[in-house]
Parts: C-alpha cells; sequence; structure tokens
C-alpha cells in the first residue's frame, strides 16, 4: 500500500496539468495519507509475525510491538499527520475542492486522514467515532481552514 501510494503520487506530481492541486487520485481518494497506513500496517504485519502461537519469542513479540507501537506514534502524532496536514492546508487552503476533500465534519463527501475507506462509506457515522475509529483527530487540524465557515457552509448545502 505504501509502496503503490508513493508511486500514484509521483506519476500524479509528474503530471503538468497536475500543478498547483492535491492528490486525490487512487488510494489517495480514499485517505489523506495512504502511505501512512501502508507503514503501520506493515509494522503491525511484523508484531503479527513474531506472535507464534506455540511457543512465544517474548523478546521478539516485544521489540516488534514497540516498534509498531513507535512508527504509529510518529506518524499520527508527531511527524507525520499533523506537519503534513499544516502543510497542506496552506497550500490548499484557500481552494474550495480541497476544503471540501478535507472537512470530514461539515461536508458528508470529505475524506479522512488516515484509515482508507470510500467517501460515502462514513455519511452518518457520529463525529466522536469518527475520531475513534478514522483518526480524524483535531490534533490533525491546523486551523488554516478556520477562516473558511462560509465555504464550508455552502458545500454542505451543496452536499444536501
Amino acid at each position: 500500500m505504501e509502496t503503490v501510494a508513493d508511486q500514484q503520487k509521483l506519476h500524479f506530481k509528474n503530471d503538468s496539468a497536475n500543478a498547483g492541486t492535491w492528490c486525490d487520485t487512487g488510494l489517495w481518494a480514499w485517505s489523506r495519507h495512504p502511505n501512512y497506513v501502508g507503514e503501520i500496517t506493515l509494522w503491525i504485519g511484523v508484531w503479527l509475525a513474531c506472535t507464534q502461537p506455540n511457543r512465544p519469542v517474548l523478546w521478539a513479540w516485544l521489540l516488534s510491538m514497540l516498534g509498531a507501537l513507535f512508527i504509529f506514534s510518529g506518524l499520527i502524532f508527531l511527524s507525520g499527520l499533523p506537519l503534513l496536514e499544516k502543510s497542506a492546508d496552506q497550500r490548499y487552503g484557500s481552494q474550495p475542492a480541497y476544503v471540501e476533500y478535507k472537512n470530514v465534519r461539515r461536508v458528508q463527501e470529505a475524506h479522512v486522514a488516515a484509515v482508507p475507506r470510500p467517501a460515502a462509506g462514513v455519511r452518518r457515522v457520529p463525529s466522536f467515532l469518527k475520531a475513534l475509529i478514522l483518526f480524524e483527530w483535531p490534533l490533525h487540524d491546523s486551523g488554516v481552514l478556520k477562516g473558511t465557515d462560509d465555504l464550508e457552509e455552502g458545500l454542505a448545502a451543496d452536499a444536501q
């Protein structure tokens, strides 16, 4: 997933027709950070591979679990999503389509930061479940789009 997402984004960026826009095709249409989802999934797989039901090797299991937690924490809380979300908000925040793409809370057809899923998959999911299950947290809101309330209300009205 990580490799495919990175390849799709490279192909998207190399197309001059996409200059000044964000990547929202392929896996990027399902998640704003599918490459991170792939990285986290890889480390969870390493952890599960170290889990032997008949004779567990405790040190390998613990180290692989710590590795998975370290990668998850770094990407979700520290260097990954918060920095990239802020950068993308500053770069594309004036584009109405980007605001629609990002704003999960007000626009029904928006895309989720981490967990890949089709846009229509969370139409009536309460905000607290979106935060709990889909990792769409206030931490990933840079505040740059806060001044776009009128735009967001218009997009929400259009979505209905």
